[in-house]
């Protein structure tokens, strides 16, 4: 069964389930800089599997045994459609949706698959690495180009960014996508996170959210 996420609209909670989770690599200039890496010529991306959603205000338990975790906070939106070969310009209808998640990631696994030139996933899809808020309507594109999101850990702030930032926008990520995999209902897109990732450890609380909205907390178990 597809775990869900929550959409409120209007006061009213629905659920909807989750298919495929596509994130978008170094989408930030300062992210890339961080990661000592060039701006890709392209959008970088990477998959979830559906299992790693973790959608409630909860204690995240996460494979210790496989070196430091980091927090990448990061906007996600949702496909309401299936779409193939979008056009940029009718992109805003293929979305319906936004909220703030972090995409949890094995950094030490991570850099050793880099080293050896292998695929990402096991340092990107296991269980409780990619955490969301509610979901909200996205009722016009302005909506969405206008967000101040930002993480905090233990109560200071580590990352904080905004929507106009990116190095591609939600339609360029969505028309590029669609180029090759035809993007379903349910889907969600990680559009990429500012700099300031850093690990967390057990015991502490990361805080997310877009200023002016109400805020998610997560204890790292």
């Amino acid at each position: 069964m597809n775990p869900h996420i929550q959409l409120r609209n209007n006061g009213d909670i629905r659920q909807y389930p989750v298919n495929s989770i596509y994130c978008v690599g170094r989408n930030y200039l300062e992210h890339a800089q961080e990661m000592q890496s060039k701006l890709p010529a392209a959008p970088i991306i990477f998959l979830k599997p559906n299992s790693a959603v973790v959608t409630s205000e909860t204690s995240l338990v996460f494979p210790k045994e496989k070196g430091q975790v980091h927090h990448e906070v990061e906007l996600v939106v949702r496909i309401s459609q299936d779409g193939r070969r979008i056009d940029k310009r009718e992109a805003w209808n293929y979305v319906d949706s936004y909220c703030v998640g972090i995409d949890f990631t094995l950094r030490d696994l991570q850099s050793d698959l880099k080293s050896k030139s292998l695929p990402w996933l096991l340092s990107k899809g296991f269980d409780q690495s990619a955490a969301v808020t509610e979901f909200q309507p996205i009722e016009s594109p302005e909506t969405f180009e206008s967000l101040e999101f930002y993480l905090e850990k233990n109560g200071k702030l580590k990352q904080d960014g905004h929507s106009n930032e990116m190095v591609f926008d939600v339609p360029t990520l969505l028309a590029f996508l669609s180029r090759t995999i035809t993007l379903r209902e349910g889907d969600l897109i990680y559009t990429g996170t500012p700099s300031g990732v850093g690990p967390v450890r057990s015991g502490d609380e990361v805080t997310i959210g877009i200023k002016g909205q109400e805020t998610a907390t997560f204890t790292i178990g």
